[in-house]
């Protein structure tokens, strides 16, 4: 295992956890304003916690089930930790194990694992995030009767994770590289935003276009009452002032910058 700092192209830092396993491994990276601890590294998982840019404290654990179902106990074993996580928390990757006959595509429809899978998923009430995309997310690269496909790979998270993050969603990518599909895992919440009030430019006064700039917004065309009217207009004005600012003196800026 090697942990380290990675530039990135705009000059950030990215810190890096890896561990090697035979001739694969896993990797886990994030940009260093985030605010990350590694809590546990093993073959099979990498558990981080955090807190978001609001302060909500979570944990991820991103994990790689054995391919052999009689050592898988060794990572459901390892997820019993969620019977002490009271915060959010995010169960992603390679699970190798099913849980329905749907999540399956082949002649040989025999299942072996899934009780044990859904006990852990039943007992902390996880939510299997369906993604768009594949459904089927590993296949064997053959053609025919010899063709399997198999979603093995998940995004779970509890109740608290949800309830925080929405709008979360999964997207698996076409299978190209390897065998295995993608999966993006993404949420966009509402971001705290810093009111900007919009200022009058006295340079403006001085541009040889502002006059017939400010005439052909104030004289656009509006139907309504009088009160109407004048906020209508005025919104006009300030609406064209700062798009005619943005195309007019934006190189002024560059040209102060340097």
């Amino acid at each position: 295992m090697a942990e380290k700092g990675i530039a990135c192209r705009e000059g950030r830092m990215w810190h890096c956890k890896l561990f090697l396993l035979g001739s694969g491994g896993m990797i886990v990276a994030w940009n260093e304003r985030t605010n990350i601890s590694v809590k546990d590294v093993s073959h099979h998982w990498i558990h981080l916690k955090g807190k978001d840019i609001k302060g909500m404290e979570f944990f991820i654990s991103y994990v790689y089930g054995p391919p052999q179902e009689y050592n898988r106990g060794i990572l459901w074993n390892n997820l019993s930790i969620g019977s002490s996580i009271t915060y959010l928390w995010l169960i992603m990757g390679d699970f190798n194990q099913l849980t329905h006959a749907s999540e399956k595509l082949s002649k040989n429809t025999h299942l072996s694992g899934v009780e044990n899978f859904v006990n852990i998923i039943n007992s902390y009430n996880l939510i299997d995030l369906i993604p768009s995309g594949n459904w089927f997310t590993w296949c064997n690269g053959r053609n025919g009767a010899e063709a399997v496909w198999e979603r093995l790979d998940r995004v779970l998270v509890n109740p608290e994770w949800l309830n925080t993050y929405t709008d979360s969603n999964v997207k698996a990518l076409p299978i190209i590289a390897s065998d295995h599909a993608p999966l993006i895992y993404s949420s966009y919440f509402d971001m705290p935003q810093r009111y900007r009030p919009r200022r009058f430019e006295a340079v403006w006064m001085m541009h040889s276009e502002y006059n017939s700039m400010v005439d052909k917004a104030w004289n656009t065309y509006v139907n309504g009452s009088n009160a109407f009217k004048l906020c209508s207009k005025l919104k006009n004005v300030i609406s064209a002032l700062y798009e005619w600012n943005r195309k007019s003196f934006s190189s002024c800026r560059v040209v102060l910058m340097n």
